[in-house]
């Protein structure tokens, strides 16, 4: 029998069980809320792939958010300013704007590149999506029209610098290109979206 129910608001769950993954998916599209909590750390030191196949990250991945193995060390963290604090979202579209304009990165953006190469990393190797698959086509075709520097002892390029991270998302795109070819990864295949509509239903009073 299942706990998700309708009747409710909002459904309560941790993240080590995806036994529900499909009535919460179907909980959260009709309107529902959702609290779940959980950590990762523990479960990855005898699994392999947390983004995709951890039983929480299979109910969130759908939602664009994905529990990590990371940790922090325990103390007090000054919250941070939200124009200048670092989001992936907002980070990676202000990249993709400097990179098309063929401009330097922005200052702020420069002090984020190790830990967006990272996310963007991982991003793409998340399960189909029409978010993912955009901006993986987005960054393919970026990297496609892009000269990459020949990097050599005499020519080398700077950590953290426009060229560095260009060559390693060249990378990625083409570790992606090899899973995909094996079928270890749906790179183009986006999941079909499909929305029942009942026009009659009055809602509730």
């Amino acid at each position: 029998m299942s706990n998700v129910s309708s009747e409710f608001s909002i459904y309560c769950c941790n993240s080590y069980r995806d036994a529900e993954v499909d009535k919460i998916h179907q909980f959260v599209a009709e309107g529902g809320s959702l609290l779940i909590a959980g950590h990762a750390w523990y479960w990855s030191y005898s699994h392999s792939d947390v983004l995709s196949q951890y039983p929480g990250n299979k109910i969130l991945n759908k939602f664009g958010i994905s529990i990590l193995e990371r940790t922090i060390e325990n103390g007090n963290y000054k919250v941070p300013e939200s124009a200048n604090a670092y989001h992936f979202f907002r980070s990676i579209c202000q990249l993709l704007r400097d990179l098309k304009n063929g401009g330097e990165i922005k200052l702020s953006l420069s002090s984020w590149l190790s830990k967006l190469r990272q996310n963007v990393s991982s991003f793409l190797k998340l399960p189909a999506t029409p978010l993912r698959v955009s901006l993986w086509q987005e960054l393919s075709h970026l990297i496609l029209g892009c000269n990459l520097p020949e990097v050599s002892k005499e020519h080398p390029v700077k950590n953290c610098s426009k060229e560095a991270f260009l060559m390693c998302l060249a990378q990625d795109v083409n570790c992606l290109y090899d899973l995909e070819d094996t079928g270890e990864l749906d790179v183009n295949g986006a999941p079909k979206i499909m929305a029942n509509i009942d026009g009659t239903n009055p809602g509730k009073v």
